[in-house]
């Protein structure tokens, strides 16, 4: 339980990144959102897995910095796997808190 404790005091949290999504890739997701909650299949084209548009469209960038990187590019990847270097105040691994 201390993982609870933890995610729920704002004092011992710490954000790793902050994440974002381009318009193009907002407006796709709302458009596949909006067909489900009426019942019906998508109209758009939806990008395979095997490309990139995901991917590029996913930003990411660190709480001090101004700069979003795409998740094609190597700073995204050091980005989203620093905070895997991180300790707790005991030295142990940190607790993981998602939004």
């Amino acid at each position: 339980m201390a993982g609870q404790t933890e995610c729920g005091d704002p004092g011992k949290r710490r954000i790793a990144y902050l994440e974002t999504h381009t318009p193009e890739l907002k407006n796709l997701l709302e458009g596949i959102r909006a067909a489900r909650a009426q019942g019906r299949a998508s109209d758009q084209p939806i990008p395979t897995g095997e490309s990139d548009f995901f991917d590029k469209n996913t930003l990411v960038r660190r709480l001090t910095e101004s700069t979003w990187h795409d998740m094609t590019t190597a700073e995204a990847r050091r980005i989203v796997t620093e905070w895997r270097d991180w300790r707790s105040p005991d030295g142990g691994t940190v607790v993981v808190c998602t939004p």
